[in-house]
């Protein structure tokens, strides 16, 4: 971020797929005989490429590219049909397009796929002595941006930033908005170009400014998509005409761009996605993209967005709910159905395992990432600590623990001992240790932090006053009198309680004692916690001496030897002054990718997830808490490639066939996502169950 500095002027980036034009060096005056590039045929950038070509003088050239041949093919036929004008040649490959080019415009959906793109163009080789502009309009994340940017320039050619406001209908018709962020040295040669495309430039300032520009643009549009669904929705049930109620709201304080220009509710804007059966609309799932990367950018700068994260929740459960319940992304049409039966998917054969075996409908499949998605975050509720000690993630505090095996299926693994008492360790408490793939999901879902626990108690001790040493020895010292005392008081109500005990039994008698001082020592020193009289001395003859029982050794608090030590079980404060916590250390789990994800989408369908290396495997699945269920799936993530010998093949079947589980394999399915998908990646799971042979 150190790059950007606050110019004035804006740019925002397009939404949609990103597209490439490429120019000859340019200056205001017109140009002929250009060589254009356009990288990105979606949504967006197909009517941004038309508009393009429409505008050039018919003596230039446009090379265009894209992953859907269909489009291309489309956007070729359609320029020929079209009468004179520019060529148009469809690039077989990316470098195609950057060595056929002056100009290259790029209009992609995600990151990845911008970097990917630019990464195929640096290596391809760009002729130093033929500069080049390049133009990305994609809405991305600002780092991203930059290294792209970084690595162009380095050869010794131009790139800038320009994403896109205006959605389908202004890519459609001309009149988007670019907000552009290059030095000012290159704003003249792309000015030119981007109004070519759009109604309005506005200059932000320096290199991943645009991009700036355009996340702090579309939050705020997120904001108001869903504020104006909701509010639509809300008047319409109540009575209210949809479009008298737009009309309301666009003459008062409430108009926004969503409500006059694309307001959701059909009918109401001719034109508008919502009046053509929600076809041609800016996705929810893209939506959802560019608040994520707004949060990622914000948290560099240290802005706090806190209606982003519940707003991205929301709008990737619109896309669930598209995708598996209704035929519309549009948040209106999802309220306006609530009542929707979600379909079902067919069962693979018996004894093939085709996806998750126990979720057998996308129904389920879908009300399993509603709840993922709906465990909304408290935000009076602080963040739980995560100790890290000696490489291990560690929970101490016992409410954190039930939270997190209540509500996020974290049972961990207790291994707390007491050292004076070996044979303890049969009962293991406090602290939890944690698995690195569950610590990680609390870290990104904001749930946890990791705290370095012994950088934090090192310089919390090193900030503390001689003065404030003194008065925690002296707190310390209360508690363990205190702590005595009441140890004291039970233990004579449980002497008590044995002596009435052994009355009623018949086996009181009011015969002196016969045990030795010695004994009664030897007795002391034997146990763990000092004098216990819970357990009555009898009589030689059998019986209870009554007045021994009544007798009751008392020592005094100063007796060092009789001390007990309260130890902390959480670090929170050390003696009365607050525990200082970093909030965010360096241990962040980092555990492979695939084994993670496999984790994450398991854990996401209700499974709660315990260590496998006792069968050899890396998780095992239980279909509830394990102090109630048996566990169902022995799991092992693989990369998507990853080859698997027939021997492991086998011996898991057997081996989860023998404990009476099924043998899950899982990875990552890598695919290539559309322009209205999610981003990430896809998990695949297939169950082996050993049948016998013949």
């Amino acid at each position: 971020m150190s790059a950007l500095r606050r110019v004035p002027g804006v740019w925002q980036s397009a939404r949609g797929r990103q597209s490439w034009t490429s120019v000859r060096r340019l200056s205001s005056s017109p140009i002929t005989q250009a060589n254009w590039g356009f990288v990105g045929l979606g949504q967006m950038g197909y009517p941004m490429a038309r508009n393009l070509r429409a505008k050039i003088p018919a003596t230039d050239s446009i090379t265009i590219y894209d992953i859907n041949e269909s489009a291309t093919s489309q956007f070729a036929e359609e320029a020929n049909s079209a009468g004179p004008g520019a060529s148009v040649t469809v690039a077989k490959s990316l470098r195609d397009v950057s060595r056929a080019s002056e100009t290259v415009i790029t209009m992609l959906p995600q990151p990845k796929h911008v970097q990917a793109v630019y990464e195929e163009f640096v290596a391809g080789g760009l002729d130093k002595s033929n500069p080049r502009l390049f133009i990305d309009c994609s809405t991305i994340d600002v780092t991203t941006s930059l290294e792209v940017g970084s690595s162009i320039r380095a050869l010794g050619h131009d790139f800038v930033d320009a994403p896109v406001s205006g959605g389908v209908v202004g890519a459609t018709a001309a009149t988007l908005t670019f907000m552009l962020g290059a030095s000012d040295s290159v704003v003249g040669k792309a000015q030119p170009i981007l109004e070519k495309m759009g109604k309005r430039v506005i200059h932000m300032g320096d290199p991943g400014t645009g991009i700036v520009g355009k996340l702090a643009n579309n939050y705020l549009l997120a904001m108001n998509n869903l504020a104006t669904a909701e509010a639509m929705n809300f008047g319409i049930k109540l009575g209210l005409d949809a479009k008298k109620l737009a009309n309301l709201i666009n003459c008062s304080t409430g108009k926004c761009w969503p409500s006059e220009v694309n307001n959701p509710v059909p009918g109401v804007i001719e034109g508008a996605p919502s009046s053509r059966g929600y076809q041609g609309g800016f996705g929810v799932s893209l939506m959802a993209k560019d608040l994520k990367l707004a949060i990622a950018a914000a948290d560099l700068a240290g802005a706090k967005l806190i209606l982003a994260e519940p707003a991205r929740k929301l709008l990737y459960l619109f896309f669930l709910v598209y995708t598996f319940f209704s035929s519309s992304s549009s948040p209106s049409k999802i309220h306006s159905h609530p009542q929707v039966t979600p379909p079902t998917c067919s069962h693979a054969p018996v004894g093939y395992h085709r996806g998750l075996p126990g979720v057998g409908s996308t129904a389920e499949f879908c009300r399993s990432q509603v709840r993922s998605l709906t465990m909304a975050d408290d935000a009076s509720k602080p963040r739980i600590c995560v100790n890290y000690v000696a490489g291990r993630y560690l929970v101490y505090d016992v409410n954190d623990i039930a939270y997190l095996r209540t509500t996020w299926h974290m049972c961990g693994t207790l291994f707390g001992t007491l050292p004076q008492a070996q044979q303890q360790n049969i009962f293991l408490g406090l602290p939890l240790e944690l698995m690195q793939e569950e610590a990680r999901l609390l870290v990104d879902q904001r749930v946890a932090m990791i705290v370095d626990d012994s950088l934090a108690h090192r310089d919390a001790i090193k900030a503390l006053s001689e003065t404030d040493k003194a008065d925690i020895v002296a707190l310390k010292t209360q508690e363990q009198d205190k702590l005595m005392l009441a140890n004291r008081e039970e233990s004579m109500k449980r002497k008590e309680a044995a002596i009435e005990n052994a009355k009623a039994s018949g086996k009181w008698k009011n015969k002196p004692a016969k045990v030795s001082e010695a004994s009664s020592s030897q007795a002391e020193e034997n146990s763990l916690f000092g004098s216990r009289s819970d357990t009555v001395i009898e009589d030689a003859s059998g019986g209870v001496s009554e007045e021994l029982a009544s007798t009751v050794q008392r020592t005094s608090p100063d007796d060092g030897s009789q001390r007990q030590y309260i130890i902390p079980m959480a670090s929170s404060a050390i003696g009365p002054h607050s525990l200082r916590i970093p909030q965010e250390a360096e241990h962040i789990p980092s555990p492979p990718d695939a084994r993670y994800q496999v984790y994450k989408h398991l854990q996401s369908l209700g499974y709660f997830m315990s260590p496998g290396l006792r069968f050899g495997c890396q998780f095992v699945a239980y279909p509830g808490d394990p102090l109630r269920f048996h566990s169902h799936f022995l799991v092992k993530s693989l990369q998507w490639d990853e080859e698997l010998s027939i021997l492991d093949l086998v011996g898991g079947g057997r081996l989860g066939t023998g404990v009476k589980k099924a043998w899950m394999m899982a990875g990552l399915e890598q695919r290539d996502t559309g322009a209205d998908e999610p981003e990430g990646h896809s998990v695949r799971t297939f169950c082996v169950e050993w049948a016998g042979f013949g």
